[in-house]
């Protein structure tokens, strides 16, 4: 990761009237595009310096093509690793002069993303866990190449086409983002305790203002997701999922 000169994050507008438009917010990840290849990653073409809309050239209908969309991305967009051809989401962290979490957020995905973190499962805690912040990745699952802002739809480079997933057999592995509220305790210490209210799962120590420890607070997240979002479901619609690779298109 590298700090991007960059003015503050509020656009005066973050969408796009018509496909061939783009919004403020999506001219700035052109301004970066360069910087990004330099660093190995590419980003569609909507998103790079002297982008031409490929229906003005094909004749078909813009909102048939996969460059006419707008993925809102004020801080957030899909990307490419061009040695690999992995997709990846880069997100953007602008740390401003008032916002210490901004510079916290950013040190610690750097730290996490160290070759000795990486791979440790058992190497943070979040204090933000919940089902917005929590994500999988979907590539063993899709039978090609998919675009994560229309996740019906495989990703063509020109066209989309309906995406169908392939279930059977087939492990994911799911990751936390969204590190804003984290915290990094730089030395092992006992006194692991520590004050804050924002969290989209408060625990009732947040809720109270109390001084709390984080890690516990991830086990109460983590309990109320699974106690919420996962034990009620029937049994029929995990054990039988309402398509597979075998239905029609």
């Amino acid at each position: 990761m590298s700090n991007l000169s960059y003015q503050a994050l509020r656009f005066p507008d973050v969408s796009s009237l018509t496909p061939e438009e783009l919004s403020e917010a999506e001219k700035n990840w052109v301004h970066f595009q360069p910087y990004l290849v330099s660093k190995g990653y590419q980003l569609r073409p909507r998103y790079r310096p002297g982008w031409v809309p490929s229906w003005k050239l094909s004749g078909a209908n813009p909102y048939d093509c996969e460059d006419s969309i707008d993925s809102l991305p004020t801080r957030v967009l899909d990307a490419v690793r061009i040695k690999d051809d992995l997709r990846v989401v880069i997100k953007m962290i602008i740390p401003y002069d008032d916002d210490e979490e901004g510079e916290e957020e950013r040190n610690i995905l750097r730290y996490l993303s160290s070759e000795k973190c990486v791979d440790d499962p058992t190497n943070h805690a979040v204090s933000d866990i919940a089902p917005s912040n929590i994500m999988m990745d979907v590539g063993r699952l899709h039978n090609g190449p998919f675009n994560p802002f229309i996740q019906n739809f495989a990703s063509c480079r020109k066209y989309m086409a309906p995406l169908k997933l392939r279930r059977s057999n087939k492990s994911v592995r799911y990751y936390y983002i969204d590190f804003g509220y984290a915290k990094w305790f730089r030395y092992v210490q006992r006194n692991r305790m520590i004050k804050g209210t924002r969290a989209r799962e408060r625990a009732p120590e947040q809720v109270e203002g109390q001084l709390y420890d984080p890690f516990m607070v991830d086990v109460y997240q983590l309990g109320a997701l699974i106690r919420r979002d996962l034990i009620p479901l029937p049994l029929s619609s995990i054990s039988s999922p309402p398509y597979s690779e075998h239905d029609p298109p």
